[in-house]
């Protein structure tokens, strides 16, 4: 909902616009995930333990749960001893030597419970990480693994509890050696918790790194550049929720991409060239045209680097996990290193993206 919000500083204000309650939804980012982690206490995952399976075939809806599958897919596939494939419908190979993954968030979208059903016919251990209902609920079995949300919030913030799932899937394999630790889901849980308490409404913009990106996002058309393929995923991520929560259009594109781009609008001028020039006016010429900006997306331990890359460039922002009155990221706790890192940038753009839909912009 664009309520038009002016100032995102006056607490009251901004829960009061919220009606949607969607501040509330993206704060659960934490719970999502440990809810997962509370599912792995329980034993539920104990039956693929023992396991050292073919292939583990992830079959999701598009959405948030194909983002997920992508980008765990980008950060582990070279550290996992097994394929890891990510596919809409079941493939024709699948059989009892494989994990089968069914990820998403509508039980009907009918490619899932054609999965489940197929998959358990050939003998495949599957997992369930969608909702068991309607049709979904007609094809499991008691066999199968039931890692279903446990914490709802709407699809488009589900991309977290997705990412946990196959975490967790990966962690459960214990046959299979995974060279890239993984994030313990507690403590990626507790790190989540503490990006959104930096950037809850009470924190004021100028310490909070949600407020501070959404009000940067309000001001031009921005493209958010992935600096490596896992980042690539999240800036994927980064367009879909700012388009789905704050209607706003982005594009995700390679940092490579965006440097060698940006760079040669930089050397033809541009809208802002155009604007600065002695023989603009905007009472005959109109409006100039807002040329893009580009928000860099990294982890902490690449942030030097990527500002190399960038520093020929103007208006550039460089995102990490790092911000607020602590320079430090809480993703170092959480024992997944970069790729906890890029999973809490995720948290703060949805975070930003809600705050955009307050104030009631649109791109």
């Amino acid at each position: 909902m664009l309520t038009g919000l002016s100032d995102l500083d006056d607490v009251d204000a901004v829960n009061a616009a919220d009606v949607a309650r969607d501040l509330h939804s993206v704060a659960r980012a934490g719970a999502q995930v440990r809810s997962v982690a509370e599912a792995q206490r329980e034993g539920v995952l104990e039956t693929l333990a023992e396991l050292h399976p073919r292939s583990v075939v992830i079959i999701c809806e598009v959405g948030s749960a194909w983002r997920a599958a992508q980008f765990v897919i980008a950060a582990y596939a070279a550290a996992v001893d097994v394929p890891l494939v990510c596919t809409a419908t079941l493939p024709s190979w699948v059989g009892p030597l494989d994990v089968v993954v069914v990820c998403g968030d509508d039980a009907a979208a009918p490619g899932l419970p054609d999965a489940i059903a197929r998959a358990g016919r050939r003998s495949a251990e599957v997992v369930i990480g969608c909702p068991v209902e309607g049709p979904v609920r007609e094809v499991a079995t008691g066999a199968m693994v039931d890692l279903s949300p446990r914490v709802m919030v709407p699809r488009r913030f589900r991309f977290v509890g997705h990412v946990a799932v196959l975490l967790a899937v990966l962690a459960a394999l214990r046959r299979v050696r995974v060279s890239e630790p993984l994030p313990d889901l507690d403590a990626l849980a507790d790190a989540l918790d503490i990006e959104v308490a930096r950037n809850s409404p009470a924190n004021e913009t100028f310490r909070n790194d949600a407020k501070l990106l959404a009000t940067r996002l309000a001001q031009r058309p921005v493209v958010w550049a992935g600096d490596g393929p896992p980042a690539v995923g999240i800036a994927a991520c980064a367009a879909a929720v700012a388009a789905t929560t704050a209607g706003v259009v982005s594009t995700p594109v390679a940092l490579g991409e965006a440097v060698e781009t940006f760079s040669g609008l930089q050397m033809r001028g541009g809208a802002a060239a155009a604007a600065d020039s002695i023989f603009y006016d905007p009472q005959i010429d109109g409006p100039a045209a807002a040329s893009p900006q580009l928000v860099a997306i990294c982890t902490t331990d690449r942030e030097w680097v990527v500002r190399q890359q960038v520093s020929a460039l103007t208006d550039v922002y460089v995102m990490t996990s790092a911000g607020g009155d602590d320079p430090e990221t809480p993703a170092s706790a959480s024992g997944g290193g970069w790729a906890s890192e890029l999973i809490l940038l995720e948290s703060r753009i949805e975070m930003a993206s809600v705050y955009l839909e307050l104030m009631g912009a649109q791109g």
